[in-house]
């Protein structure tokens, strides 16, 4: 986004210099319009560029990125504690997550029936 304003400033400076050094010449002098447009369908022209060539960047093309990690739902259970159900290539797990960074992950595969994990 930062590189977008920076050719819209440049764009705008040369289409400000380009009149103004047709007018401090001759304070009478007509602006030459052929080569005023030519300046600015040049400027827009490198715009329409970038936009472009943003917006079908390699390996953006239409795909969306490939997450392992999903929350499915968060639920809170007071002011400080949150109970959090993460999905994690095709395996659920409840995550309580309390004051202090203290942490509990309880996988729902049915396996480890009643084992926890503490986290932090």
């Amino acid at each position: 986004m930062k590189q977008y304003r920076f050719y819209t400033m440049v764009a705008q400076l040369a289409i400000m210099s380009s009149a103004h050094a047709e007018l401090a010449g001759n304070p009478e002098s007509p602006i030459n319009y052929a080569r005023f447009g030519l300046g600015v369908g040049l400027c827009l022209l490198v715009l329409v560029a970038l936009a472009v060539l943003r917006r079908f960047r390699p390996g953006t093309a239409g795909r969306p990125a490939l997450r392992r990690l999903r929350l499915v739902e968060s639920l809170p259970l007071g002011p400080r504690q949150r109970l959090h159900l993460l999905e994690c290539d095709g395996q659920r797990f409840l995550l309580l997550a309390g004051a202090g960074g203290s942490a509990q992950l309880l996988p729902l595969d049915g396996g480890h029936q009643g084992a926890a994990n503490e986290l932090g």
